[in-house]
């Protein structure tokens, strides 16, 4: 009598197959995904080329770098080992690549409506971008960070370094939740924008209109102040520094004061904190830039006021809860302390020294808190003009008039940046407060951007701008 094989046996045995005929589709996966980059040589001339493929939605998809155009959305895309097909919108009109993957390389057939010509491309390895935040860390005295890459609309890499509590060793995680600084700014701003796509107010419209108090700048009674003007820093408000001082250079808590209140006892001319010189410029509303957090505080107020609902309630229901954005709060009270990363001042002799709870009157200008993997769903959503998960979460005429994609047509609250190290303009905003350093910037053409939260004081223009040179290569498995 044969010995036949237990059910358990059996199961086993099928297992084993399985996993060995599923091995060779993942390798074939792993093979193609990465960074590639080369040329296209086509009609005797030579272009300097890079694709990159990924995995999305159990489909091959990818972009293509070519001469300035950056991000170019391949089409068709297939991968049958060995070949390799995709098409795209190219400078020359639509263009189709066939190739072979041998080894670290690609290399096939050029196609295009004006002739043919060849392409090849070898594997890029990826930048080590741990090293290089790491070192830049140690060198600066940052205590912790956490950095987030966003492409086509999804987090494609996210990196947590050091401490976000320094004496009880606790790491920083992709749930640690940073003070935003005025990184804040963008999301205030946004905010307030949604009320102007519903026809709530036009940019040119004199705020006092929407407010309890007339506002004026005292040495031009007859000009108003406009959405406009306080949206790009025009509009000759002054921030005092006597006043905001003591809330700015220590940790005060949460503020105890009133939004409306507060602002109306600073730019109302019968207020409490009201002065002439110290509140206001000499120029006249919309003549000159000068940054202003007071002009933030009363966006905020005036979203507040259309909507007719606490700012901090209004934010959480038109982008904070629909975006995903839960952990997101404007004051300390209301965010998990668990996961609270504290601000550190670096001392040579006696190290890192806690700051304690940061908090000021003109909250919704830096008083933001939330982790980088929420902040990383808003800048998605403003990649994808909107839209998040194919569904539009932001009016396209919001960031259409916050970042066009033709930076000379003017913007609200985001600056136009090169980092100081690439041609690429991007749309950028950064945040410094004691014991805060923060940056979040995106390049409309390619879609992708950053976000990078620390609880130090040091400056991460430069971490930032080795963040985005390395961004192509990261962020493709």
């Amino acid at each position: 009598m044969l010995n036949m094989p237990s059910r358990n046996t059996i199961i086993v045995i099928l297992f084993f197959i399985t996993t060995i005929l599923a091995t060779p589709a993942l390798s074939a996966t792993q093979k193609i995904t990465g960074r590639w980059q080369g040329e296209i040589n086509v009609d005797g001339r030579q272009f300097s080329t890079a694709v990159g493929f990924r995995f999305r939605d159990e489909a091959l998809t990818g972009t293509v770098d070519i001469r300035s155009m950056k991000g170019i959305v391949l089409e068709a895309v297939s991968y049958q080992p060995p070949l390799v097909h995709f098409e795209f919108e190219s400078p020359v009109g639509k263009a189709t690549v066939t190739a072979e993957l041998d080894g670290d390389g690609i290399s096939g057939k050029f196609q295009h409506s004006g002739g043919e010509g060849t392409v090849s491309l070898k594997r890029i390895a990826p930048v080590d971008i741990d090293g290089i935040i790491s070192r830049y860390m140690n060198e600066k005295h940052i205590p912790g960070l956490a950095a987030t890459i966003v492409r086509d609309g999804e987090t494609v890499w996210t990196g947590t370094y050091g401490y976000a509590d320094v004496a009880a060793e606790k790491p920083v995680t992709p749930q640690t939740i940073f003070l935003l600084a005025s990184v804040s700014k963008t999301i205030t701003a946004t905010a307030l924008m949604q009320l102007h796509a519903q026809g709530k107010f036009k940019l040119d419209d004199d705020v006092s209109d929407f407010l309890p108090f007339k506002l004026r700048n005292p040495g031009f009674p007859e000009i108003p102040i406009t959405f406009a003007q306080l949206l790009r820093h025009r509009s000759s408000i002054r921030d005092d520094p006597e006043f905001y001082g003591p809330f700015w250079s220590e940790a005060s808590g949460d503020p105890d004061t009133v939004l409306g209140e507060y602002l109306q006892g600073y730019l109302d001319s019968g207020g409490k904190q009201y002065n002439v010189e110290k509140n206001f410029f000499a120029y006249q509303p919309g003549a000159d830039f000068n940054y202003c957090n007071t002009c933030y505080a009363l966006l905020g107020y005036l979203a507040e006021q259309i909507s007719d609902r606490p700012f901090q309630d209004y934010s959480r229901e038109v982008l904070f809860k629909p975006l995903g954005m839960k952990d997101a709060a404007w004051f300390y009270a209301r965010v998990d302390s668990e996961l609270t990363a504290i601000p550190y001042h670096h001392d040579t002799e006696k190290g890192y020294e806690a700051i304690g709870i940061i908090g000021y009157p003109d909250w919704p200008a830096g008083q933001l808190r939330m982790s980088v993997t929420g902040l990383s769903r808003f800048l998605a959503a403003y990649t994808q003009n909107g839209k998040l998960d194919g569904v539009t979460y932001l009016d396209s005429s919001v960031i259409d008039l916050m970042t066009p994609k033709h930076p000379a047509l003017g913007y609200y609250t985001w600056f136009s940046s090169s980092l100081q190290s690439t041609e690429d303009v991007l749309y950028t905003h950064g945040g410094v407060d004691i014991g805060t350093v923060t940056l979040i910037g995106f390049n409309p053409e390619t879609r992708s951007g950053f976000v990078i939260l620390t609880n130090g004081e040091a400056s991460i223009t430069p971490l930032a701008a080795e963040i985005y040179a390395a961004m192509p290569t990261l962020g493709w498995k």
